[in-house]
C-alpha cells in the first residue's frame, strides 16, 4: 500500500509540473500573439499616418516594452526586427520636423496655422490629439520661449474648446484628458516661469 502510494504520489507531482509547463507555454504564447498583433497595428499606422505615430512614439515604445516581458527570446528577434523598421520612419519623420518648436507643434495636431480651425477633431481622435499635443509639449519644453508659450496656451484653449463642443464624450475619454490636462498644466507652470527667469536675467 505504502509503494503504491508513493508512486501515485510521484505521477502526481510529474503531472503537476506538466500541467506547469503547459500553462507557462499558453501564457507565453498568448503573450507573442497579443505583441504581434500590436505592432502590426503601429507598422499599419505607420504606413497610414507616420506624423500622428511619431507624436505618440513615446507611448507606442512604452507598451511595446511592456508587451515584450513575457515574449520569448527567440521570438524577439524577428519582432524586434519589424519594431526597427517601424522606427526608422518615426525617425525620418522626427528629422523633418518644421524649423521651430511652435511650427512642430502645429504639424502634431494637424494645424496649417495657430488659429485654424479644429473641426477635423472628433471624438474618435480627440484623446490621441490630447495626447500627442502634451507629449509634444513635454519633450520641447526646454526649447519655448516665453512669448511660444502664449502661443501654445492659445492652441490649448482652441482643443479645449473643441473637446466641450463634442461632450459628453465616453467616461474613458473623459478620464484620460484630465490626466493629460494635469501633466500639461504642471509642464506649463514650471517651464515657463523659468522661460521668463532666463529670459529676464539676458537683458
Amino acid at each position: 500500500m505504502t509503494k503504491i502510494k508513493s508512486i501515485s504520489g510521484f505521477l502526481l507531482t510529474i503531472l503537476l509540473i506538466f500541467s506547469s509547463c503547459q500553462k507557462a507555454e499558453t501564457e507565453a504564447e498568448k503573450a507573442e500573439k497579443e505583441l504581434r498583433e500590436f505592432v502590426k497595428m503601429v507598422e499599419v499606422k505607420a504606413e497610414e499616418n507616420s506624423e500622428e505615430l511619431a507624436e505618440e512614439w513615446a507611448d507606442f515604445e512604452e507598451e511595446f516594452k511592456e508587451k515584450s516581458k513575457e515574449v520569448k527570446e527567440e521570438s524577439m528577434n524577428e519582432i524586434n526586427e519589424t519594431w526597427m523598421k517601424i522606427k526608422e520612419k518615426v525617425d525620418e519623420v522626427m528629422d523633418n520636423e518644421p524649423s521651430t518648436p511652435i511650427l512642430a507643434l502645429y504639424t502634431a495636431l494637424g494645424l496649417e496655422s495657430q488659429n485654424a480651425p479644429m473641426g477635423y477633431i472628433d471624438q474618435g481622435n480627440i484623446v490621441r490629439k490630447y495626447k500627442g499635443f502634451v507629449n509634444h509639449i513635454v519633450e520641447n519644453k526646454s526649447k519655448y520661449t516665453t512669448k511660444d508659450w502664449e502661443d501654445v496656451d492659445e492652441i490649448w484653449t482652441s482643443l479645449n474648446n473643441r473637446k466641450n463642443e463634442l461632450e459628453p464624450l465616453h467616461v474613458d475619454s473623459t478620464a484620460e484628458i484630465v490626466k493629460l490636462k494635469a501633466k500639461y498644466l504642471q509642464t506649463r507652470v514650471v517651464n515657463k516661469t523659468e522661460s521668463a527667469i532666463e529670459e529676464t536675467l539676458e537683458k
